[in-house]
């Protein structure tokens, strides 16, 4: 095979602005060292995301935050929230941008309502298909 031809630096962060949630000084220099289809082939491979900080909850909200609990337990356990805090920090920390910004793309073309699942773990098992089945 031949190596790969050298990106311009200008090229790599159009692919990241593109490809990921915004390019980074050591995104962009992964990219150029790799080179494009290295670096594709590496995202294909990996699968570092997931939505496993978001447990189950009994879906009866008075039996799962009954009085005197502490004043977020029914944000944290009936809205959406969790989800929306894994999503971010996945987003921020995980390397496998690609995947992440696919299964994005897939959430917003088959839309599922916070309105009609309620329950964060259900719509965390919801995401993790996307994740899981991005490529």
């Amino acid at each position: 095979t031949q190596p790969a031809a050298k990106m311009a630096e200008s090229d790599a962060r159009r692919l990241l602005g593109q490809a990921s949630f915004g390019p980074t000084d050591a995104s962009v220099a992964e990219l150029m060292s790799l080179g494009r289809e290295a670096w594709l082939a590496s995202q294909f491979a990996r699968s570092d995301s997931d939505f496993s900080g978001v447990p189950y909850v009994n879906p009866n909200a008075a039996e799962g935050c009954p009085a005197g609990s502490r004043p977020t337990c029914r944000r944290d356990n009936y809205t959406l929230f969790p989800v929306q805090v894994q999503f971010f920090a996945n987003a921020i920390n995980q390397p496998d941008q690609l995947r992440q910004r696919t299964a994005l793309a897939l959430s917003e073309i088959l839309v599922v309502s916070g309105n009609v699942i309620k329950l964060p773990n259900a719509m965390a098992n919801y995401q993790r298909i996307f994740l899981r089945h991005s490529f």
